[in-house]
Parts: structure tokens; sequence; C-alpha cells
């Protein structure tokens, strides 16, 4: 799936972590790197975001747009 992360940059990407307000996923260039997809001002909303991901992922979307903080 490709995602726009918030400062703009689209990456395709394969596995999504969220560690405490931070949503990443590994760097397709470099799997031993992550990359931050969006920071957010408190856990309850980096897990909203982080299961519209996954939702969106599950059925098949070709895209996704981080929303802003």
């Amino acid at each position: 799936m490709i995602v726009t992360t918030q400062n703009g940059e689209i990456i395709d990407i394969h596995e999504v972590s969220l560690q405490g307000n931070e949503i990443s996923c590994k760097d397709p260039a470099d799997r031993r790197r992550k990359k931050v997809l969006g920071v957010y001002a408190d856990r309850r909303r980096a897990t909203e975001i982080y299961a519209e991901i996954v939702y969106t992922n599950w059925n098949k979307a070709k895209s996704y747009k981080m929303p802003e903080a």
C-alpha cells in the first residue's frame, strides 16, 4: 500500500508499527531502519489512525494519506 506521510513523502509500506504516539514502518530501502509516518498528540489518536491504516490495507485500498496531528 502507498502511504503519504505527514511531511508529504510517498512510501510503499509493508510493515506498520505503533509505539506510543508515533506510527512508523520499515524503510523500503533498508529494512533495518524505521521510517516515521506520523506523530500524534496522544496515544489514543495514534491508535485510531493505526486502526484506519490496517482497515484500509485489509480492504485492498491502493493508498492512504496520513492526517495531520
